[in-house]
């Protein structure tokens, strides 16, 4: 098998053919068990679609659903409300920065990367590694 690169471009209907579902269907079947779910939007999905468009699809895909969405892209968590996640490589003063403007829900960061957890109205949630058993966890649950 060769490498093909990166994709570029999913439709809907790339989606259904491989067989995965897209995010609103996910969404709804992860309702029907009345459990809480992360939704990380990719760098690539907002450079593909824009900030804009991307904020948009996001807003209506999660809206009424116990559903938070996380990015590292700053400018898209900026165009949505919390509760949201930003998610960091490393924990400097320009994430904090970030953090502080953003004031998101969760923070969530590399186990490797989590050097300091700075104090805000926000949960650190970490992944990555291993935490107490588990790839991922929120922090607060071990501290």
């Amino acid at each position: 098998m060769t490498d093909a690169g990166p994709v570029t471009s999913i439709t809907a209907a790339d989606l259904d053919r491989a067989g995965l579902p897209r995010l609103d269907v996910a969404l709804a079947a992860l309702a029907e068990h009345d459990v809480a779910c992360f939704v990380e939007i990719k760098r690539e999905s907002v450079r593909t679609a824009g900030v804009r468009v991307a904020a948009t699809e996001i807003r209506a895909a999660v809206a009424g659903r116990d559903a938070i969405p996380i990015s590292y892209d700053s400018s898209l968590l900026e165009m949505l409300d919390n509760p949201r996640g930003l998610v960091i490589d490393r924990t400097d003063c320009a994430a904090r920065e970030v953090a502080g403007r953003l004031n998101p829900r969760y923070i969530f960061c590399r186990a490797a990367g989590l050097t300091d957890m700075w104090v805000g109205p926000w949960e650190w949630a970490c992944f990555g590694g291993e935490v107490a058993g588990c790839d991922f966890a929120l922090v607060d649950d071990f501290l």
